[in-house]
């Protein structure tokens, strides 16, 4: 089974209480479908959980992290949540392979399908006609009772019905499983704190680094994040001072040892988790149409690269997340687990002497683990 899940826009703010109150009833349906309909012969089951997370394509990206961040990790912890009470799981015959896909999406903005050639690169920030030019085999349609689940349906319906010939998406969009929906509320405060001054508008290359033994809930709110924070290229404002190639550098931790050289057993080989996560941005950043080329990230090379893309993506193998900070002139940013840090002070010395760029770190919360919601993440 692979099922597509529209969720209306979160409420705002998306504090763990609201986004529970509005996606708890829906998501938890979902689920008890799923599992109900899954088998242990039939293999693992798939699920894209689609958010309006912006309004636009969200240049400037790090003045956006926070709050798409907040809705996507309030979002994750929820899921793990439910998860945790049905006794569902990421792995085993009957596993949930759940992903999810910040949509840019503007509800007073009326989409055509020749829209779909707007996104032709690699961004985890799906736009709705990307996202139905995709053309996924999905083949389950979850959509949310009431007016504002309709109206993203209606919307995703008629691109649907305006693509040339006919097909399975347009088969499953005119017959979709209705949820029920929860609580959304809207009271957006004035003011927004945020847990430091962001000294760049835009990053175009970006770092973050982790083990991706395997790839929960927090491993996918970090690499999604990090997909996120790398600027796209557009024509409607110059960064003059940013490099040409978007790009994302994933630091993998050596096979054998831990950041504090301890020995590792039971660690899956290092192209293992390289291939892992390859595949897991291929999830949730391909939206082309199926002719287009996929990136090749999973053979013997370290970069992941589409021909028309426009976006790369490298790995290296590490031992601490300071030797990409140390070795990689254009990095600008990282996105980090909580209480990691991308570099020391004598790496940030090096760099400035370098007359190399600063490094500015975003960090991400754990998932179900304490979160104030009052900063930003």
């Amino acid at each position: 089974m692979y099922a597509l899940v529209l969720l209306p826009s979160p409420p705002d703010p998306a504090t763990s209480p609201t986004i529970s109150a509005a996606f708890k009833k829906p998501l938890d349906a979902v689920f008890k479908d799923v599992a109900q309909e899954n088998t242990a012969s039939s293999g693992p089951a798939k699920i894209d959980i689609v958010i309006p997370s912006a309004k636009g394509q969200c240049f400037s990206r790090a003045r956006h992290f926070g709050k798409v961040g907040k809705i996507i990790a309030r979002t994750y912890s929820l899921v793990s949540s439910l998860f945790g009470q049905r006794g569902l799981s990421l792995e085993g015959p009957k596993a949930m392979d759940v992903n999810i896909l910040p949509l840019a999406w503007d509800p007073g903005h009326e989409y055509t399908i020749s829209s779909e050639s707007s996104q032709r690169r690699l961004d985890c920030l799906v736009g709705l006609p990307a996202l139905v030019a995709s053309q996924r085999p999905w083949d389950r349609l979850f959509i949310v009772d009431g007016e504002k689940g309709y109206r993203l349906y209606r919307q995703f319906r008629e691109l649907t019905v305006h693509r040339k010939g006919e097909g399975p998406l347009q088969s499953l969009s005119s017959a979709p499983t209705t949820i029920p929906g929860g609580l959304v509320l809207h009271n957006p405060s004035s003011t927004q704190a945020t847990r430091h001054l962001i000294r760049r508008e835009a990053h175009r290359q970006v770092m973050t680094v982790g083990a991706f033994n395997n790839l929960g809930f927090e491993q996918k709110l970090l690499l999604t994040m990090a997909a996120f924070l790398v600027e796209p290229p557009q024509p409607a404002r110059d960064f003059d001072d940013l490099p040409l190639d978007p790009k994302l550098l994933v630091g993998i931790v050596d096979d054998s040892k831990d950041s504090s050289d301890a020995p590792v057993e039971n660690r899956p080989p290092y192209q293992n988790r390289k291939a892992a996560v390859a595949s897991f941005f291929d999830a949730v950043t391909n939206f082309r149409p199926p002719a287009s080329d996929s990136f090749g990230s999973t053979g013997s090379s370290d970069v992941g690269r589409s021909r028309d893309a426009l976006m790369i993506y490298d790995y290296e193998r590490i031992t601490a997340p300071s030797d990409l900070a140390a070795n990689n002139e254009l990095l600008t940013a990282a996105v980090l687990p909580a209480g990691l840090i991308a570099s020391d002070v004598t790496v940030e010395q090096s760099r400035l002497a370098k007359g190399w760029n600063p490094l500015e770190s975003f960090s991400m919360d754990e998932i179900g683990g304490s979160q104030d919601d009052e900063d930003d993440l």
